[in-house]
């Protein structure tokens, strides 16, 4: 769905919230999984190569900012959605080492982009009220 009036560009998900005066702001939600550079860094781990470890995880990281770059120009614009989007990572040891490799502050910081890694569509939706309200 568009989350951005006029806009062409669909978010995979997009999770309605209340806005100001009785609107509607969206909380863009994109799944990427850049697979082929998170297999390669799970391959270098396994050979034991601290040179390929770090080459690894860099071009990881390389990828995950541009997602989340590409997720901040095509679907966050406040007033019409929240003043962040959310990159799901669809596997847990990829949002590991995104937490590891301190990752989770730089998107947030650089992009507006949080990195969440939901076991129900719903958690999205909890998380992001998890100062206001419990989610049960």
């Amino acid at each position: 769905m568009a989350t951005i009036p006029g806009s062409t560009q669909r978010v995979e998900y997009a999770i309605r919230m209340p806005g100001a005066d009785g609107g509607t702001v969206w909380l863009p939600i994109d799944s990427k999984f850049p697979g082929d550079t998170y297999a390669h860094l799970q391959d270098a781990q396994a050979s034991g190569d601290a040179q390929a470890v770090e080459n690894a995880r860099h071009a990881l990281e390389l990828v995950l900012r541009s997602e989340a770059k590409d997720i901040r120009e095509k679907y966050v614009e406040p007033p019409y959605t929240t003043a962040f989007g959310i990159l799901f990572l669809p596997f847990e040891g990829l949002y590991a080492e995104v937490v590891n490799a301190g990752l989770l502050e730089i998107l947030q910081r650089d992009y507006q982009v949080n990195a969440g890694r939901f076991h129900r569509a719903d958690d999205a939706h909890c998380r992001y009220h998890a100062g206001i309200q419990r989610c049960g």
